[in-house]
């Protein structure tokens, strides 16, 4: 082993050849005499435990120097390869994961801004969370109900396929409208449009302003549309409001719907059904 080491060392380039064998001659004879010393008796042990000491040092300092050589020229361990090929793997999964986590993200957010225009964003959350959502009264909201006047004469003029295509039309442009105040869409039954103010977020009293102003703007939506099929058809609509209280509630499990009960509801009804559109 000893001899290995040398002769490995001063294979560098340090030593020629003949130099190492010579080093590692007079390294064992060094060695071999320090034996027979100790061997003698102990005053020889002694004598050269200094001698000793030295040559110990010596070894130590020769063989640290010679420890990267020997590291260097070690084979590679096997496994190094097959890590670094887990290691790839383990990077690769977690990209992958990683793009799903931004992609299931993307798909919640979008599930979510459907569910609220579905539901009010207080009641769909709770729904999410698993929790009942209770029965609420409100003392006064402002309800009010929309039709279209003539609209089972205009649907004779219609193939199926054109009153959807209509009503998508024009109850788009009112959503639009709703929009922009502070109002709540309840939903939308044939050519009826109902919308409400005052609930599920409560407004104080501003709701009457919010209906009046909103059923304003529908009528100039609806004097200003055209029906693609029948350009000639002038739109009229009808609209009526009412004030007052009401029960609101989640009806359903299957398919939970935000409703409104209340004689308040029969009497903008009643309103709407009055005007003369």
């Amino acid at each position: 082993m000893q001899r290995a080491i040398g002769s490995a060392y001063f294979a560098k380039g340090h030593h020629t050849e003949a130099e190492s064998e010579k080093f590692y001659e007079v390294f064992l004879s060094a060695n071999t005499f320090l034996d027979l010393c100790f061997a003698h008796s102990n005053r020889s042990a002694m004598i050269f435990e200094g001698v000793s000491i030295k040559h110990r040092n010596l070894t130590t300092a020769v063989l640290d120097d010679m420890r990267p050589q020997i590291l260097a020229n070690q084979p590679r361990p096997a496994n190094v390869p097959k890590s670094l090929e887990i290691n790839k793997t383990i990077e690769k999964s977690a990209s992958a994961l990683s793009s799903q986590a931004a992609e299931i993200s993307a798909a919640k957010r979008t599930a979510d801004k459907l569910l609220h225009r579905l539901l009010p964003p207080s009641v769909a959350d709770s729904l999410k969370r698993g929790s009942l959502v209770p029965a609420e009264h409100f003392e006064a909201i402002t309800v009010c109900c929309l039709d279209i006047a003539g609209f089972t004469v205009i649907s004779g003029k219609s193939t199926p396929m054109q009153v959807v295509t209509f009503l998508n039309d024009l109850y788009s442009l009112f959503d639009a409208e709703a929009d922009a105040h502070d109002v709540y869409k309840v939903e939308t039954i044939g050519d009826a449009y109902f919308v409400v103010s005052g609930a599920p977020h409560r407004n104080g009293e501003l709701h009457a302003d919010e209906i009046a102003s909103l059923s304003l703007a529908l009528q100039r939506i609806a004097l200003q549309f055209k029906i693609q099929h029948l350009s000639n058809e002038q739109l009229k609509v009808r609209i009526g409001f009412h004030t007052g209280p009401v029960l609101s509630g989640v009806v359903g499990g299957r398919m939970p719907r935000y409703s409104l009960v209340g004689e308040t509801m029969t009497y903008a009804q009643h309103m709407e059904q009055s005007s003369l559109g």
